[in-house]
């Protein structure tokens, strides 16, 4: 495997965040976070493909020009394997806020009632809304912040990301004429896309199910999106399930129509062939995927594209493209 070697003397920073052993560390002046093959709880060896995913989807962004964090496989002698992730932490960023902060700020303040009732990310326009009140008025989103949302969003729904939750949104603060303008940080965490966390048994089952019931799997942000249960290799859906993931399909299309940003971007995920860029990956990291992790990359994607240019042909026949609204 290419990877990236962590010599012996750089010093290792914990980062007590999440559910694996992480490091801050420093290469060639730059700041990295180091995620180890290791869970934090039990210190066992369980989050290989979680990493795969990590710089799998780096490697993808990369070649759909989208705005994400940079991600390398990585081995310490001390630590073992995992990946590194460079710090979107540039000199121009004069502050961080974590949207998990804002969420607590705004349970202080009443804004919302529980943490727990929110601990998925509300509809863009909501969490919009929500950053606006408790940064206040010193403080204004970047013309192209919606935008950045919904490209996400996207990125998220065609990779059935399962882990985009509030803390793993960061705002990027910079001084720009004068004025604190909010950016959002490049896209992080993108290791539980695919169904990377599934074992080779898991995603043989996972294949199975999509193969004979034709299931299009979800993924995170409750706007456009819903999780049924895998847990245990068991899927559980019911008839609200099928409706809400066409609820989902619906609602995507009608932000592809109406954002140019998001339909280039759309257009730019459906000409992507994601049988040849697993190769290339592969290629390049010297790294073999197995084969039903490969097969389940596969059909994810591809479902995904497809249901959302089924949609857009509707629209188009329909003559809806007129009057949208997000």
């Amino acid at each position: 495997m290419n990877r990236t070697i962590i010599p012996n003397d750089v010093q290792m920073e914990p980062f007590i965040k999440g559910a694996y052993e992480k490091y801050w560390i420093k290469l060639n002046g730059q700041d990295y976070l180091f995620k180890t093959n290791k869970t934090l709880k039990n210190n066992i060896l369980d989050c290989e493909e979680n990493n795969v995913g990590e710089v799998f989807i780096s490697f993808l962004s990369k070649k759909i020009g989208f705005n994400c964090i940079e991600a390398d496989f990585a081995y310490s002698n001390l630590k073992g394997d995992g990946v590194i992730s460079k710090s979107f932490i540039s000199p121009d960023v004069t502050e961080k806020v974590n949207v998990l902060e804002i969420f607590y700020e705004a349970k202080r303040q009443h804004i919302i009632s529980s943490l727990d009732s929110s601990m998925e990310l509300l509809n863009t326009e909501d969490l919009i809304s929500l950053i606006t009140d408790i940064m206040g008025k010193d403080y204004k989103l970047s013309d192209n912040f919606k935008t950045e949302c919904l490209k996400m969003n996207l990125i998220d729904f065609v990779t059935c990301q399962r882990d985009r939750m509030h803390r793993n949104i960061e705002l990027l603060v910079k001084n720009e004429d004068g004025n604190n303008v909010i950016h959002l940080a490049p896209m992080f965490d993108n290791g539980l896309c695919f169904m990377f966390h599934r074992d080779e048994d898991g995603a043989e089952y996972l294949v199975h199910y999509l193969e004979n019931m034709g299931l299009e799997t979800p993924y995170v942000w409750p706007d456009i999106c819903y999780v049924p249960d895998f847990t245990c290799n068991k899927i559980n859906v019911d008839d609200n399930y099928f409706k809400k993931n066409t609820d989902i399909v619906k609602h995507m299309a009608k932000v592809i129509v109406e954002n140019k940003e998001v339909h280039d971007l759309f257009n730019k995920c459906k000409n992507l062939n994601i049988d040849e860029t697993i190769k290339e990956f592969e290629e390049e990291y010297d790294y073999k995927f197995k084969p039903n992790l490969k097969r389940t990359v596969n059909i994810l994607f591809n479902s995904k594209i497809n249901s959302l240019e089924k949609e857009l042909n509707n629209i188009e026949n329909n003559g809806q493209e007129e009057g949208l609204t997000l």
